[in-house]
């Protein structure tokens, strides 16, 4: 009977200190995603306008531009899906909606980078004016997500 009533203590006991453990590790998990997430957003930002900026200079062809932006664009693409994953088991709202945070950015990389390719091949006012807009909106989410000022 003893052993029966050591158990039955022992089993919650053993429980909460797993969940415990759990939600810790959970925490350090989301941080340290939110923590590399943002430094992905940061030089995906930086990649994309140095590529741009080189290519203006003739110093890239526009198939070596093309292939850095895609390059660019597929990792975008992936770590969107990831992060969208991680949604759904975010432990609390905060960090719910700093990954949603991210996801737009990356939708405004992703049409920045878009931008950049078409205005290579068709060198259309409208194509560069979208990498602009796409650009600024992508740093002032940046800026902020990562209290930049």
């Amino acid at each position: 009977m003893k052993k029966k009533i050591a158990w039955v203590v022992l089993i919650p006991l053993l429980a909460v200190s797993l969940f415990s453990y759990s939600s810790k590790l959970e925490e350090k998990m989301f941080f340290g995603m939110g923590n590399f997430g943002a430094a992905f957003l940061y030089q995906t930002y930086l990649n994309i306008g140095m590529i741009a900026d080189i290519w203006t200079q003739n110093i890239y062809s526009p198939d070596d531009a093309k292939s850095l932006l895609n390059t660019n664009l597929s990792f975008l693409k992936t770590s969107r899906k990831i992060v969208m994953e991680l949604t759904d088991f975010s432990i609390s709202q905060e960090d719910r909606g700093t990954f949603l945070e991210m996801i737009s950015i990356m939708d405004d990389l992703t049409g920045e980078t878009e931008s950049m390719l078409k205005y290579i091949a068709s060198r259309a006012q409208n194509d560069i004016d979208q990498y602009e807009k796409y650009r600024k909106q992508a740093w002032t989410k940046i800026s902020k997500l990562m209290d930049i000022k």
